[in-house]
């Protein structure tokens, strides 16, 4: 869920009542923010804490003691003078004040860490906290260093998002037990960076409380129950899931390998991969071995071929969309629609193809997954009310609207159904920004499908195990945002599913 601020302090407050100390909670926020950057920041040499005079401050002392304890070095550069502290930030200081290094390395990766401001802080920066910010950015320019933010960037709303001048810029945010409401506002994207929930007990909402928010943040505790539990010893390939990828033309086939080959390493049992006859024999010789390749003339003649889901639409060409979305609206398969496959949609339906577009669209089990060029075709085609609308309210209408799942890519991917929470998925990096991922993104959505998690459901898995796997390619130090590729990704999938099964970061 998200929450607002004044919803946080009372969560705080009730945690104190309950029988927990200021102390108790700050040495639970501060090891969960040093484990969740282990987590997502690859080795860095040492970490330089910009520290303020409250408990945020406190909480990045604490998590520096386990990184010092782990090896790292951390420098501290503080606003303020010590006899302004508050007593407890002030006590956690001195547990590593004389292990802290006096000097930021000249060389070598560097993590800075926000802990200047923490929850509620508005209006705008004043001095010395301004100078600070300014300091913190220009270093992460200058040294291409990581930014950490605890709880939320310094300068960030945290209730609506509105960011003020020289603001934190952010590359992880570790916000402590619960999303709050303005770190997921597209003002504040850039300034929040990869979102993180820390989890804290003590201080997350009762269940009941929970269930009344409109909006998921996905994290591993609420994507867990949503993934297909361990396999009956004598399972066989059959039973994990059939997947039929509907994809690729001439000069287009590179969309149509990563998409089965994802399907492979999302876990269907069987995939096969059915392309234009002509370039049948052309991506038979390059494909991945476990995928089965079916040549096909007309869409019909796909009925026939057994499978569970369909994956329609990556590097498909735009050839016959009459026909394409004619078959769509007769198919009863789950499928999961993507690239060529929408634009038809969208164009059928503008050519007063009406009833057969929204046949296609309808079907039970159809999950759309557009970029966002994607998405405003298909608004210009059902719903261009909601043309210039922001992303949430576009999401969340033409879903309820029109009736499919909807998965709307981008930094915040959106994953949206009739009746069912706004889903935001938060993992990823911008070494994503390139070709081919959105194509791995439909096929491990098949395959989740094909082993019978539902549409929506199989939206929020597959986004959240596509971001992680492309942290985990960066993780392990052969990878940078420069040279990571769709392929790559696709061989960290197996270490995201264990990441989802086994960490709450």
């Amino acid at each position: 869920m998200l929450i607002t601020c004044e919803q946080m302090r009372r969560l705080e407050a009730a945690a104190l009542a309950s029988g927990w100390t200021e102390d108790g909670l700050m040495e639970a926020a501060g090891r969960g923010v040093a484990e969740a950057v282990r987590a997502l920041v690859a080795r860095p040499a040492a970490a330089v804490i910009f520290a303020g005079k409250g408990h945020n401050a406190g909480d990045a002392f604490v998590a520096a003691r386990h990184w010092l304890d782990a090896g790292w070095t951390v420098v501290v550069r503080t606003c303020f003078s010590q006899d302004q502290w508050r007593p407890l930030t002030l006590a956690k200081w001195s547990l590593i004040a004389d292990r802290v290094s006096p000097e930021i390395p000249g060389a070598g990766r560097l993590m800075l860490v926000d802990g200047l401001l923490g929850l509620g802080a508005g209006g705008p920066l004043r001095p010395p906290i301004l100078e600070a910010c300014r300091a913190l950015n220009t270093l992460r320019q200058a040294r291409h260093a990581t930014t950490v933010a605890l709880d939320g960037p310094t300068g960030v709303d945290f209730d609506d998002g509105t960011t003020g001048a020289d603001a934190v810029v952010a590359d992880v945010t570790a916000t402590i037990a619960v999303a709050k409401r303005g770190l997921v506002a597209e003002e504040a994207l850039n300034h929040v960076g990869r979102l993180t929930v820390v989890p804290v007990p003590a201080l997350e909402p009762a269940p009941a409380e929970a269930g009344t928010g409109l909006d998921l943040v996905l994290t591993p505790r609420a994507l867990r129950p949503l993934l297909a539990g361990p396999r009956h010893f004598d399972c066989h390939k059959g039973q994990a899931g059939r997947v039929l990828v509907v994809a690729g033309s001439r000069g287009l086939l590179g969309a149509a390998r990563l998409c089965a080959a994802a399907a492979v390493h999302g876990g269907a049992g069987l995939v096969t991969l059915a392309v234009p006859k002509d370039v049948q024999d052309t991506v038979a010789a390059s494909l991945c071995p476990e995928v089965m390749v079916r040549g096909y003339r007309s869409w019909p003649e796909l009925g026939g071929v057994p499978a569970d889901v369909l994956a329609v639409g990556p590097g498909l060409g735009r050839r016959d969309d009459d026909s394409l979305v004619n078959w769509l609206a007769a198919e009863p398969r789950p499928a999961v629609l993507d690239a060529d496959a929408l634009n038809a949609l969208a164009a059928r339906r503008l050519a007063g193809g009406e009833a057969a577009a929204q046949a296609a669209l309808g079907r039970p089990g159809r999950l759309l997954t557009p970029h966002p060029g994607e998405m405003q075709r298909l608004l210009a085609a059902w719903q261009p009310a909601l043309l210039g609308q922001p992303r949430a309210i576009q999401a969340r209408q033409f879903a309820q609207t029109q009736g499919p799942a909807l998965l709307l890519k981008g930094a915040r991917t959106l994953i949206a159904a009739p009746n069912r929470p706004l889903a935001l998925n938060t993992t990823g990096h911008p070494g994503m920004a390139s070709g081919g991922m959105g194509d791995v993104l439909t096929g491990l959505i098949a395959a989740l499908m094909g082993q019978g998690v539902e549409a929506h459901a199989a939206g929020c898995l597959g986004s959240w195990l596509l971001g992680r796997a492309a942290e985990l390619a960066l993780a392990g130090g052969q990878e940078s945002p420069e040279s990571l590729r769709a392929s790559v990704v696709i061989a960290h999938l197996g270490r995201a599913f264990e990441a989802l099964r086994y960490s709450d970061l």
